[in-house]
């Protein structure tokens, strides 16, 4: 099912600028993310920096889960980005239209 949406729409590969190193050592720092969890901070700060809608994971742990989505929107406003992320499963936009 999500395979297909791959297909269906284009995809843009996103770069690790100087932006997204801060806003992932701030997650650290702050400790809204473990420091052995450097790629979920990243992979957080890339959707934040480039003002994703969602971040979509299986990672309920440090990413899809709503006391995670507060924490990380919280450090994200506090450094300036006001537009809210959402961390989601793949199982909420399977039916998406």
């Amino acid at each position: 099912m999500l395979l297909h949406l791959t297909t269906q729409y284009r995809y843009e590969e996103l770069e690790i600028n100087q932006a997204v190193l801060q806003l992932t050592n701030q997650y650290l720092a702050h400790g809204t993310l473990p420091v052995t969890a450097e790629i979920d901070a990243t992979h957080a700060a890339v959707a934040t920096v480039y003002e994703l809608d969602a971040l979509i994971s299986w990672n309920l742990k440090h990413l899809a889960n709503l006391n995670k989505m507060t924490k990380l929107n919280a450090v994200n406003l506090a450094c300036g980005y006001t537009k809210k992320l959402e961390l989601i499963t793949p199982l909420e936009v399977v039916n998406h239209d």
